[in-house]
């Protein structure tokens, strides 16, 4: 055989691609395979975990209860202003994923006119969107908002609710069981163009607040009779706990976790929790978040000349290292079987052996071959 990895012979010669290991030399005992971890525990340990992290009827009371009040209000409001053409619901609430310490929601008011600079609102567990005709001013958003105060005066159950302005929105708060409804404003998508920067509100919180209305019907759409709401509240609480994890997008986490879900197993059957929990990691942890890999593209977001845009467009180069790594330090804790850490069931101790640094692998900084 020849040494440029072309066989010798007559005629035309074929292209010989060498082998990466000597398989003689490199056996079984030079690369030892772990044993597969019980899918049937961990499957276990995530129902349980699921559960747990689910949002109970007694802590969602208040929540329904503040909502309804906030929805109450702008339906009145909407018979007077007709501009408003729909208000929905978005954010964690909405899309089943709210865990037990969430306290706040999310409504988007869409109008018809781009809002000007001076009426909008802001926080979350709760999130109301209001989608209006027009691009609003600033003038006519605070006309909407004082509107909105007075309605909320005249209600004797609203005696209690804070009202808090703000350049976006507006907050409406329950001091008396921490409940904050945050209402946003945004505009159908075909009248971004007209949108006039010194003149109405600020295009960025519209878009935001009409990509987060585009999510929740995205998400919502995808997590009927599937365990998607389930599984993105357990990945939400591992994220909290790896600080690596933090640079992650929920809305990213969300795709891969509906692609981790998605598929057939090689017999044909649907993908447990278990697997879908540890394809989730590994794809992040073989590198889908980093630069010139063929990641996902967000699906709701298009482009310079319809092109897609890819998730690594929305981070730094830093916060994809971190992500990478820190999924690599998951996912070697769950090969090894120590999914109770990841889960957060038995935290790891500050110098215990099992506990894996989040930081990369350099081999100058290993003495053992260095010293050589």
């Amino acid at each position: 055989m020849a040494a440029n990895g072309l066989y010798p012979g007559k005629g035309k010669e074929t292209f010989y691609r060498p082998v990466p290991f000597d398989y003689i030399s490199c056996g079984p005992s030079a690369f030892p395979v772990l044993n597969e971890i019980d899918d049937f525990s961990l499957s276990k340990l995530l129902v349980d975990l699921g559960a747990k992290l689910i949002l109970s009827e007694v802590d969602k009371r208040p929540l329904t209860n503040t909502l309804d009040l906030v929805k109450a209000i702008l339906a009145k409001q909407r018979e007077e202003d007709t501009d408003i053409t729909e208000v929905n619901v978005v954010g964690p609430y909405a899309k089943g994923t709210a865990v037990a310490t969430d306290s706040s929601v999310e409504l988007i008011v869409t109008v018809k006119t781009i809002p000007t600079r001076t009426a909008v609102a802001t926080d979350s567990s709760v999130e109301l969107i209001v989608t209006v005709k027009t691009i609003p001013t600033p003038t006519s958003m605070n006309s909407r908002m004082d509107k909105f105060c007075e309605l909320m005066k005249l209600n004797p159950a609203c005696q209690l609710l804070i009202f808090e302005k703000l350049d976006t929105g507006f907050f409406v708060r329950n001091p008396a069981n921490n409940v904050s409804v945050r209402v946003m404003f945004t505009i159908p998508t075909s009248h971004f163009c007209d949108h006039k920067a010194e003149i109405h509100v600020d295009k960025a919180a519209l878009k935001e607040a009409s990509n987060s209305l585009r999510r929740t019907v995205w998400f919502i759409g995808r997590a009927k009779r599937s365990a998607l709401e389930n599984f993105v509240r357990i990945l939400l609480d591992v994220k909290k706990r790896f600080v690596g994890m933090h640079a992650l997008q929920d809305w990213h986490l969300e795709l891969y976790a509906y692609h981790s879900l998605s598929g057939l197993t090689p017999s044909g059957q649907p993908i447990s929790l278990a697997q879908a929990f540890k394809r989730f990691f590994q794809i992040l942890s073989a590198g889908a978040l980093l630069p010139d890999t063929p990641t996902l593209a967000d699906p709701l977001v298009i482009g310079p000349a319809c092109s897609k845009v890819h998730l690594t467009a929305f981070y730094k180069m830093e916060e994809l290292d971190e992500i990478c790594q820190a999924a690599q330090a998951i996912c070697r804790l769950i090969m090894m079987g120590h999914f109770y850490e990841v889960l957060g069931l038995t935290p790891l101790a500050e110098g215990d052996p099992r506990l894996f640094s989040q930081k990369a692998y350099n081999p100058e900084d290993d003495s053992s071959l260095t010293s050589q």
